[in-house]
């Protein structure tokens, strides 16, 4: 009977709002949006929250652009969006939580090849230094053998020699 009653008898106060039952209940925070000037997050701290309570899901996007849900293009030097903004592409690994910038391996393989190779090179050039260095004392050595012998001439004989 109140069913009934409720649909003849209109509402004392008409609105024009529909109820929402989930504000009452659970309140969403409001988000802050950072100014132009505010500096940039710790989006990597943010992303190391996020899997800490995530699922077994590998991601390949960088930290900032998961954060923003934003399209990742993963490149060898960092996402498109990082490198226009100038910001280090961090990423998040999902198993150990660590945090490392994108491409600094393949950075640190190319400066150890580099390092190797400047290696060999000098390596290569002191074993020249000392063969030179091996040929000068011997003639050093023969100098000083032709220094020390006796020289005739028609005046007679003589030893050259230091004063």
């Amino acid at each position: 009977m109140d069913s009934l009653n409720r649909i003849i008898s209109p509402d004392p106060e008409p609105s024009n709002k529909r109820p929402n039952n989930d504000t009452a209940e659970n309140p969403k925070p409001k988000k802050h949006r950072r100014g132009r000037h505010e500096p940039e997050p710790d989006w990597s701290a943010q992303m190391r929250e996020k899997v800490a309570k995530s699922s077994n899901r590998v991601g390949h996007a960088c930290d900032r652009c998961k954060l923003k849900k934003m399209r990742c293009t993963p490149d060898v030097n960092g996402c498109g969006c990082c490198i226009v903004l100038n910001l280090p592409c961090k990423v998040t690994d999902r198993v150990t939580g660590e945090t490392f910038v994108r491409g600094a391996a393949g950075k640190m393989y190319q400066e150890i090849d580099k390092l190797q190779q400047e290696s060999i090179d000098q390596k290569m050039q002191i074993a020249i230094w000392q063969h030179k260095c091996a040929l000068l004392e011997q003639m050093v050595e023969n100098l000083q053998e032709r220094t020390n012998t006796p020289v005739s001439d028609d005046f007679g004989t003589f030893e050259v020699g230091y004063i």
